[in-house]
């Protein structure tokens, strides 16, 4: 069993798990964005990403988990009252808080 890759700051690495068809994938496409931003293909070497047709699937689940799991506890959080009470959420009457 290999170590994961601790980074500065930043975590551990993942790892691909090399049984998903994306693992399986042995060649560029040559025709994706990714693939086309590659040296080998003429392109700048910026973005740094493998071909689309090669990402893990694993890792896709995990990075797609990570990323919306907060925005549904927070839209959960403030979403107001389930329980139909509309006072809970901060309704009032028209002539409250006037006088």
């Amino acid at each position: 069993f290999r170590r994961r890759k601790i980074l500065r700051g930043h975590g551990i690495r993942s790892r691909r798990c090399r049984v998903c068809t994306g693992c399986l994938v042995e060649e560029d496409c040559s025709k994706c964005v990714n693939c086309l931003d590659k040296p080998k293909y003429g392109g700048p070497n910026t973005k740094r990403q493998c071909c689309i047709f090669k990402k893990c699937e694993r890792i896709e689940k995990r990075k797609f988990n990570r990323t919306f799991k907060p925005l549904k506890i927070w839209a959960r959080q403030y979403s107001g009252s389930t329980s139909g009470n509309e006072s809970a959420l901060g309704t009032r009457e028209p002539d409250e808080g006037l006088a």
